[in-house]
Order: C-alpha cells, then structure tokens, then sequence
C-alpha cells in the first residue's frame, strides 16, 4: 500500500510535466546556408535543394516540410531526408564510429542506427544588428548538432553534398567550409 502511494506520488508530477508540453506544429520553409567563422554568422553561400544537397542558385532551393511533434523528420518533394543513409558518401569527419554520411532527401532513404531529426529553433535568435534569424539543428541518438560543412562552396549549376559537423572544438579537414542553416518560413 506505502509502495502504491509512493509509486503514485512519483509518477504523477512527471505524467503532468510530459502532458504540459507543447506541440510543435508542422512547418514549411526553406534552408539557407550561411559561413560561420568564430562563432558568427557570416553572408549566405547557398541553399539546400530537393536532393538535400548545397547549391548556389536560389532558383535551386527546395521547400522542406518538418512533420508535427517528434520525431520532426524533414522531406522534400523528393522524399524524406536524412544522415545515416549507407547509400551516400560516407562523413569522414565523424568520430566515435558513428555511421554518419550526406545529408541526402530522398524515396526510400535507408536510415540505419538512429532516427533522424532536422528542427528549427522555436526562438529566433537576435544578431548583433538587430537582425533576427532562426537556425536549424539536427538530432538523433548521438545528440543535438547545429554546424554542417560541406567541402568546398558550389559554383554555377554544382551542387555539393553537405554533412553534420563534428563536436565543438574538433578540427575540420583541409578544403572544409563550416556552415549554419538559417530556416525561411515559406
């Protein structure tokens, strides 16, 4: 009976706690991709597309839509989209073993290990000019990531293959640009 009680007054403020929670809604946007050098947003470089790949022409960009609630998987016209798919170039920036490869949207995408996640920041952050911008993260088994880097910036028609980046303070490849996305509400 104690038990019963004592199990009772456990649970009950975590059940209320989870039910208090908010929904987050569906969204729809695009992803912009900015430099970011010493922790500071720099000028945008390009735009993700269809394929979940980096371009230049803003013409290219593909409108992502994040699904209600968790787990907000993102998906393009050209399916869902992820970061463990073993069909794409594999990242080898990552450490720990972990499978990580492209970022790549797509039917039939294999996600292998961890479900993945792409967000938006539900608070805009203030810049210092007073611009506000809202920046994308992604999330699976392994934690909360919110840098990419891609090798290299596209040029004209190119489009190159963009990747989760490491954890603060490691050290990046020769020819990697470190990158932030900056969601755009559609």
């Amino acid at each position: 009976m104690l038990l019963d009680i004592i199990t009772v007054l456990l649970i009950t403020p975590l059940a209320s706690a989870i039910a208090l929670q908010p929904r987050r809604p569906a969204a729809s946007g695009f992803i912009n991709a900015h430099t970011w050098t010493n922790n500071a947003l720099g000028p945008t470089v390009g735009y993700l597309n269809a394929d979940g790949r980096l371009t230049s022409s803003s013409s290219s960009r593909a409108k992502f839509t994040l699904k209600e609630d968790e787990p907000w998987t993102a998906s393009t016209s050209n399916g869902e989209c992820g970061f463990h798919d073993p069909n794409e170039p594999k990242n080898e920036e990552s450490s720990g073993g972990v499978n990580w490869t492209a970022f790549r949207c797509k039917s039939g995408i294999q996600i292998v290990g961890y479900p993945d996640q792409l967000g938006i920041d539900q608070t805009p952050t203030k810049l210092p000019d007073g611009t506000e911008v809202t920046y994308i993260y992604t999330q699976s088994g392994s934690g909360v990531n919110s840098l990419w880097f891609s090798v290299g910036l596209p040029a004209g028609t190119e489009a190159k293959d963009v990747f989760t980046r490491g954890p603060p303070g490691t050290e990046l490849g020769e020819g990697r640009v470190e990158l932030r996305f900056v969601w755009e509400s559609a």
